[in-house]
């Protein structure tokens, strides 16, 4: 039967929402690896820093993205980034990019708690 296992799955009525969460873990070392997270498929991309060599990991959704960063930095602080990381210049510039993007976000999304308060005092 030609096409993809999806087409042929969904030709067949069968959705892939009913496949079980495999009961395995795989583990992976890459030396010196570079992640980063793509909006347009929900991915975590982890590959070489010298090549395109790497795991891809799809159905991570932004939600999960965002609670993974806060993990990452905002944990206690001996279970965070923050114990290993070795500041360079461009990690403050890379923080001052977050901090300015999370206000953002902040601003953004509180501005209607922001006119309530106003409005009650």
């Amino acid at each position: 039967m030609p096409g993809c296992t999806y087409c042929r799955r969904n030709e067949r009525g069968l959705s892939n929402n009913n496949m079980q969460a495999p009961d395995l873990k795989y583990e992976f070392f890459i030396k010196d690896a570079h992640a980063h997270w793509c909006i347009h498929d929900d991915s975590v991309n982890i590959t070489e820093t010298t090549s395109d060599s790497g795991v891809v990991i799809t159905g991570v959704k932004a939600e999960a993205m965002f609670m993974m960063a806060r993990n990452a930095l905002a944990c206690k602080h001996q279970y965070s980034v923050f114990e290993e990381l070795v500041p360079k210049p461009y990690h403050i510039n890379a923080a001052k990019e977050m901090i300015a993007a999370l206000q953002s976000f902040v601003d953004d999304n509180t501005k209607d708690e922001d006119n309530t308060n106003k409005e009650d005092n």
